[in-house]
């Protein structure tokens, strides 16, 4: 779970556009990118720089699908409960 207004939002907006991570769902899946190359890195190191508002605040949420943090929160619990269940 990861919240977008964290430190670490910033490398998941650029890793997810370079392709590291796919939208599985609701949720993102990490998986390896397909053709990664400089100019792929560049393309979304761009792109993410584009999110910049007039305060020079960058955005990941408009690179990323989020759902609500509450909901997030209770799916982690859910697949908590899982793993307990299923001896993972």
């Amino acid at each position: 779970m990861l919240r977008l207004d964290s430190e670490d939002a910033d490398m998941f907006a650029m890793m997810t556009e370079m392709g590291f991570f796919a939208m599985t769902g609701q949720r993102y899946q990490m998986v390896i990118p397909k053709r990664l190359n400089m100019t792929k890195v560049k393309k979304a190191l761009l792109r993410y720089a584009q999110t910049e508002d007039s305060e020079y605040i960058l955005h990941p949420e408009h690179l990323v699908t989020a759902m609500p943090f509450l909901e997030a929160k209770a799916e982690n619990h859910r697949n908590a409960d899982r793993h307990v269940l299923l001896g993972d």
